[in-house]
Formats: structure tokens, sequence, C-alpha cells
């Protein structure tokens, strides 16, 4: 994974996606002395596409790879977007009896329309702020294939200054979008990481869980 540092790309464990520069315990997505409040934010445009080996499904099961690795006392929300954003599951914690609801909200996620990145931001960290307080990590990731419009890169500043790291995974893009994501990965202080069509993106964070907890 691609972590950007003023101007020097530096590689770092996927794990860092959620929390870049901080000790990781023996489970990849809980962190010993703070929970996590995390908003996913998943394009839904047109381009992503339907179907078992779609851009679309890779990014649901990466979504459910998440769910499943959140603790009960973390908080997840999933917002998605096209032109415009829809909050598909509302910031609440992860607990064992709500898994399943969410899980099933991610399935029912379809693509169709264009792309809005500011949109998606503007919801998720919308979300974020219902729980944000300074028992929590507070982290957006943000999912897409398609350009970022000028209205996202403010959004990701103004995030940053409230105590809130974007982190960034671009879906088989061009070399000017993953840049695009690229910036801001560094303006939210998080990573960015590119994906290939050829790559499922729940496999890669499975393996990089399976990498966590090897001794």
């Amino acid at each position: 994974m691609r972590y950007l540092a003023g101007m020097i790309l530096v590689v770092v464990p996927l794990s860092a996606i959620l929390l870049p520069g901080c000790e990781i315990a023996r489970y990849p997505f809980y962190v010993e002395t703070r929970q996590l409040n995390v908003a996913f934010v998943i394009d839904r445009s047109g381009s992503m596409g339907s179907g078992i080996n779609s851009r679309m499904e890779n990014a649901k099961s990466a979504a459910v790879v998440l769910v499943e690795g959140l603790s009960s006392r973390d908080v997840l929300a999933v917002v998605t977007f096209d032109n415009s954003a829809r909050v598909d599951v509302e910031a609440r914690r992860v607990t064992s009896a709500r898994r399943a609801e969410v899980i099933a909200a991610i399935d029912k996620i379809t693509a169709g329309g264009g792309t809005t990145v500011s949109a998606g931001l503007r919801a998720g960290y919308a979300e974020l702020s219902r729980n944000r307080s300074p028992g929590f990590w507070n982290i957006l990731i943000l999912l897409c294939d398609g350009d970022v419009d000028p209205a996202s890169e403010p959004l990701v500043r103004e995030a940053y200054a409230r105590g809130v790291r974007t982190s960034t995974i671009g879906l088989a893009v061009g070399p000017g979008q993953m840049a695009d994501l690229d910036r801001l990965a560094e303006l939210g202080r998080g990573v960015s990481l590119p994906v290939s069509d050829d790559d499922e993106v729940s496999e890669v964070i499975r393996q990089a869980i399976d990498d966590l907890l090897s001794p």
C-alpha cells in the first residue's frame, strides 16, 4: 500500500488504511486504547457495474469483511454515492445482534448514475460526527472508480482539522484519477491504495488480516 508523506511514497501494510502510524493490536481492526468510528463511503455509479465479478460486488465484499473485522465496541456507517449520497447503514455500534442487519443492507446496494465524490464525503463525515469524541479513532474510507470533483479537497481538509483521517481505495482508475485519490489521502493524513480489476478487494483485505494475525 502507498502512504503519501509530503512528496515521499512509502510502502505500508494494508492495515494502516484504518490507523496509519498507530500500533495495531492482535486483531487488525481493533485498537487497544480507543474504539473505531468508521465511515465506509462506496461509489455506486454505473461504472461500478453489476454481477458476480463486478467492481460493485468487490466493494460490497470488502464492506462485509470490514463489518466482520470490527468489534462490538466499534461504530460503523456505510454511505454510497452516485450523483448524490445515501446513508445505507447509519453510524451505530456493530453489535453481534446488528451485524447481520448491516450485512443485509450492504447486500442491497446496486450501481447506477454518475460520480460525485464530494457528496459521498459530505454524508460520510456527517455520520462520523454523530459519534466523534476523544475516545474514538475517526476514520473515513473512500472507495471509488471515478473522477474526484473539486469540492472534495476542502471537505477532506476540514475533516482532518476536526480529527478525522481519510483513506482512499481506487478501483481500476487511471493515473490521473489515482493521483487525485492520493491527494485526498495526503490531505486527510490517510493512505491510498490502488486496486486493479484483476484483484478482488475483499481478498486483498482478507490476506492482510491473515498476515496481521500470523505470529
